[in-house]
């Protein structure tokens, strides 16, 4: 929910209302807050996010390395 870290169905069961009108009234409430209706990240998403990140940047450097030796190559053939 939006306070809380009960679910909607939950919450909707206890009012008597049904999930899925009480989830677009939340979605609604986190709009009209600014939250666009996205969940804050648990700390495991984060971690992941972390490590993903990580990885890009590794990969980057290593097409960038790459891209750097085949130009090499190619000038080196070029000369010849």
């Amino acid at each position: 929910m939006i306070d809380t870290d009960r679910s909607i169905a939950e919450v909707a069961r206890e009012l008597g209302v049904y999930d899925s009108s009480l989830g677009n009234w939340v979605k609604k409430e986190r709009a009209r807050r600014g939250g666009g209706g996205d969940q804050t990240p648990t700390p495991d998403q984060l971690a992941r996010l972390k490590e993903l990140e990580a990885e890009v940047a590794d990969l980057r450097m290593e097409r960038d390395l790459l891209k750097r030796s085949v130009a090499f190559w190619v000038k080196e053939q070029s000369t010849r």
